[in-house]
């Protein structure tokens, strides 16, 4: 029998195969953990990325059709691309130095293309186009185009990249407001009828003089259009239908058949009904076929939803509007006209406001700068919101243009005070609210004070009204700081205003240039067809007159008294007449629309003028027919009307104690 020989394991063997048994179990469990984290990990992810995308921490491709190439290339680089963009900087400036501006502007593109994500790369190097370079050159078109540079690097790329950076939104608006729209620029015009022109091609003729809500209405049409044109096309019929006639003569659906309507369907631009003769050539010919087909009444209702979905779709794709908060701007805040850069100062401001709500990166500064650019613009859009434009498409800064008040932007503006000042100051311990605040009050106030007055001189009874409301509103709210009434509400509304009339024009030249400005205004809404805007002007100067006039009565000398009235106005007409500005169609209307014994007592003075511009016109106009002589000249040549005899010239106007 064989023995078997047992011997037990050494302690320290032992204790050893049980710490691997133990290493193997923790690392089971370890592993077990990491699945399920990993597995947890992963349902989070997506919720991640989105709070990424919300606080604009990486590009979103939605927003973005994928990086630029020198993007994609240069991100591979790490640290180098810090050095290249440096460098990239002193070339530019350089560059800028040298008189180099094209190619700074490629090399500008391409240091914001290195940086997408650096909202100031953008400001800067917009802001540099947009001012630096601009004033650096020495036409019209030259300046134009580098603003327009600035506006477009930041509108169409810089915010791109960066839609959640309400700095960038700040600094379009602006450029809009502030190169564009202020007068501090000695090409702001040019500026301005370029802008003007340009919408006018998107947007087409403004609507003739209607009431504020039918302005919305029209405009509801664009926002409200179909979003894909392909889709449009195979759901409408009667649209395809248009469509194809209008390829039988050479329009297509695309922006060259906007521009043809800008151009062609005002009918305040044409004068063929002047000509001399009408020229004959396939052009003309081609061109009222094209004018048939687009003013066919039977087509009327497809083409107005063809051209609406053709406007909507430029709006969105080249000028990266949102039509529908187009829309709510307009029915929060009045008619606005898209032409001024008022208009687009107020669109970006309060879009930049809008989606960047909530952001954990914004600067105080810049989102409060960015809100009052929206009262900026309103304010701008009432002294000068309404835009009279005739356009020259061919050469766009050289149209003429006009910005005059317009007051039904006065109760929008009053009311954004008051709402912006609750939303940037309602927590402090003194607000009021209906009333505004903090660094808004004193501009709210001065403000009103302004619109009482231009409210009152309208003189319709609605306008009135709205004056005593906001006078009423200033008595109540803007008081002394012991809560007293001021001194100067203590008066009634028409005391107030013609009192600080009187103020305003005491002195001769003054009344004078008042009176003669408002006459000269009248004619331009008259040109325009605004015909009772026109008359209001021709009273509010009439009641100018009087006033002035009344205080200076006592003038036995006649020295310091204003011209006939009668003379005024027909000065006014003869200086309208002769401004070579002014398109000659626009004399036409307003030759025909002034009344005849206005027009008896300048045919003499202009009748040469007026004959001069027709022959000089292209093509030329029958001077007879756009400028008939007024009847009745002979008769009144044997009585015409007096200028008045002035007192001894070396007396001074004097002064109105």
């Amino acid at each position: 029998m064989v023995e078997i020989l047992s011997h037990e394991m050494p302690e320290y063997l032992a204790r050893r195969q049980a710490a691997r048994r133990r290493d193997r179990l923790v690392q089971i469990v370890a592993g077990v953990i990491a699945v399920a984290g990993i597995v947890v990990a992963g349902r989070f992810l997506q919720p991640l990325n989105d709070i990424r995308l919300e606080n604009q921490m990486v590009i979103d491709p939605d927003t973005v059709k994928g990086l630029p190439p020198i993007e994609t290339l240069l991100a591979k680089t790490g640290t180098f691309r810090a050095l290249a963009i440096d460098i990239a900087f002193i070339r530019a400036e350089k560059l800028k130095e040298e008189g180099k501006y094209y190619e700074l502007r490629e090399l500008a593109d391409a240091i914001c293309r290195l940086a997408p994500r650096f909202p100031s790369v953008w400001a800067f190097n917009a802001w540099n186009q947009a001012y630096n370079i601009s004033v650096a050159t020495y036409t019209a078109e030259e300046r134009w185009q580098w603003v327009n540079n600035g506006i477009q690097l930041l509108r169409d790329m810089g915010i791109q990249y960066n839609p959640k950076s309400v700095a960038l939104y700040k600094e379009l608006a602006w450029i809009y407001w502030h190169k564009i729209g202020d007068f501090l620029d000695d090409y702001h015009w040019n500026y301005k009828a370029e802008l003007a022109v340009e919408m006018e091609r998107v947007l087409g003729p403004p609507p003739p003089a209607v009431s504020e809500q039918e302005t919305i209405e029209w405009f509801r049409t664009i926002a409200q259009a179909p979003r894909d044109l392909e889709r449009l096309l195979a759901d409408d019929r009667q649209v395809a239908d248009l469509v194809q006639r209008l390829d039988q003569v050479g329009l297509y659906p695309d922006e060259t058949l906007l521009d043809f309507i800008a151009q062609n369907l005002r009918d305040d631009l044409s004068v063929e009904r002047y000509l001399e003769a009408l020229p004959e050539d396939e052009r003309y010919e081609l061109r009222a076929r094209r004018l048939a087909l687009l003013s066919d009444t039977g087509l009327a209702a497809p083409r107005e939803r063809l051209l609406a979905a053709l406007r909507s779709w430029v709006l969105r794709q080249r000028y990266h509007m949102n039509v529908d908060w187009m829309l709510e701007l307009m029915e929060k805040y009045g008619p606005i006209d898209w032409r001024s850069p008022y208009g687009h100062a107020l669109y970006w401001s309060s879009w930049g406001d809008k989606v960047t709500q909530g952001q954990i990166n914004l600067n105080p500064n810049d989102s409060m700068n960015t809100v009052r650019y929206i009262m900026m613009a309103l304010a701008n859009m009432v002294w000068r919101g309404r835009i009279i434009l005739t356009p020259d498409f061919a050469h766009p800064n050289q149209s003429y243009i006009e910005l005059l008040p317009d007051t039904r932007f006065i109760r929008h503006l009053h009311d954004a005070y008051i709402e912006l000042s609750e939303a940037q100051f309602g927590d402090w311990p003194d607000f009021r609210p209906g009333e505004s605040a903090g660094s808004y009050r004193v501009g709210h106030f001065n403000f009103l004070l302004e619109a009482v007055r231009q409210l009152y001189f309208e003189g319709d009874p609605n306008s009135r009204r709205e004056a005593q409301f906001y006078y009423d509103y200033l008595r109540r709210v803007n008081r002394n700081p012991d809560g007293t009434q001021k001194e100067i509400y203590l008066v009634p509304l028409e005391g107030f205003v013609l009192q600080d009339l009187r103020d305003a024009v005491a002195g001769f030249k003054t009344a004078n240039m008042v009176v003669s400005q408002l006459i000269y205004q009248s004619f331009r809404e008259l040109a325009e067809g605004n015909v009772e805007r026109a008359v209001q002007l021709w009273e509010e100067a009439k009641k100018i007159y009087g006033i002035y006039m009344t205080d200076v009565a006592g003038d036995r000398l006649d020295r310091r008294k204003l011209e006939r009235l009668s003379i005024l106005r027909a000065d006014g007409l003869e200086s309208f007449l002769a401004n070579r500005s002014i398109p000659l169609v626009a004399k036409i209307r307003v030759w025909r629309a002034v009344e005849k014994r206005t027009r008896q007592i300048v045919w003499d003075r202009v009748e040469g003028l007026l004959h001069k511009l027709c022959s000089e016109h292209d093509p030329p106009l029958d001077g007879a027919r756009a400028f008939p002589e007024p009847p009745g000249m002979e008769e009144y040549r044997k009585n015409p009307e007096q200028r008045r005899e002035r007192g001894p010239s070396d007396v001074s106007e004097g002064t109105k104690l």
